[in-house]
């Protein structure tokens, strides 16, 4: 008999979920709290300290490790294939080494999809990275990788989102592709934002913050906001800047603001929290890593409600 779901008013199959680059496994918790049915068969995880997080939130999870040297024809079979390959080298942050093939940096791990998707042919297909990847600078890369998709049978919708247009008070613009293989596709639009005239990152802060010490104050005073992090955030600013991987050097990245007429910046658990994460699966991560690594998580992170919203257009499509 086959497992399925009501989800809406349609009748479908439980999917079979592979995450790659899979980080702590925020497609997963998007799918969970929608109630869609799914199974992870597999995920493709090198750092320990993102899988310690992943395993402790999700449960054991078979990992196949570099995607670079997985072999395509042991993988089981799936229905929706998740890649949010490395930024770091197409980032405005990073060190803006590119992407192209057989370059050999991080971000360039996107062209080992390829066999993945080739040998398993899954119905669906998400990315999401960088805005930058859709700059002039990597566009054309950019649209090499869809060509790409399109010659292996796919249709792809592409859409930069800020996730404060998404019920989360955060700057972050990222783009997302949505591939659907073409016989099975019947159009996709990306979910329409729902405003951020009601948001306020400050209703996610604990009231025992991390503040800076009266000495620091000076230091603060003169940073400025170049790009979305670093610096300080005006007093009258109720979208938090861009969290990144490197938020915990207080000394650098991390985004200072005042409450309570005292300096402070974000606890781990605010991150998670600005990332759409629930403290309880913050919990379980903490219970195994330590906030170096949990900023890092935050920073490396897919924000939640974003997926959520996306998934609930593919997965209730008509």
């Amino acid at each position: 008999m086959t497992i399925t779901t009501i989800i809406g008013k349609r009748r479908m199959k439980m999917i079979k979920v592979f995450e790659a680059f899979a980080g702590i496994g925020t497609q997963r918790m998007a799918l969970k709290n929608i109630g869609v049915e799914h199974e992870v068969v597999g995920i493709s995880e090198i750092d320990k300290f993102a899988i310690k997080s992943y395993m402790a939130i999700h449960g054991e999870t078979k990992n196949f490790g570099d995607i670079s040297k997985i072999e395509y024809d042991k993988l089981p079979d799936f229905d929706l294939f998740t890649y949010s390959f490395p930024c770091q080298d197409v980032s405005v942050a990073g060190e803006g080494r590119g992407l192209k093939q057989d370059s050999g940096t991080r971000s360039s791990l996107l062209w080992d999809c390829q066999d993945i998707i080739e040998a398993k042919r899954p119905k669906y297909l998400l990315m999401e990275n960088v805005k930058n990847l859709v700059g002039k600078k990597h566009k054309d890369q950019f649209d090499k990788w869809l060509d790409i998709l399109s010659d292996l049978g796919y249709t792809n919708y592409w859409q930069v989102i800020n996730a404060k247009d998404y019920g989360i008070p955060q700057n972050r613009e990222r783009v997302f592709v949505v591939s659907i293989r073409k016989d099975v596709d019947n159009g996709y639009v990306f979910p329409e934002p729902l405003g951020c005239d009601n948001l306020d990152f400050r209703d996610y802060l604990s009231e025992d913050g991390f503040y800076l010490e009266p000495s620091d104050y000076d230091k603060v005073k003169g940073l400025g906001a170049k790009y979305s992090f670093g610096g300080v955030v005006k007093d009258n600013t109720s979208i938090y800047n861009t969290i990144t991987a490197s938020y915990g050097k207080v000394s650098g990245n991390s985004m200072k603001f005042t409450y309570h007429d005292k300096y402070r910046y974000l606890k781990p658990v605010e991150c998670w929290r600005l990332m759409g994460i629930s403290d309880e699966d913050f919990s379980k991560a903490e219970k195994v890593n330590s906030n170096t690594q949990l900023y890092k998580q935050a920073g490396n992170a897919i924000v939640v409600d974003v997926l959520e919203g996306i998934f609930e257009k593919l997965l209730r499509r008509d």
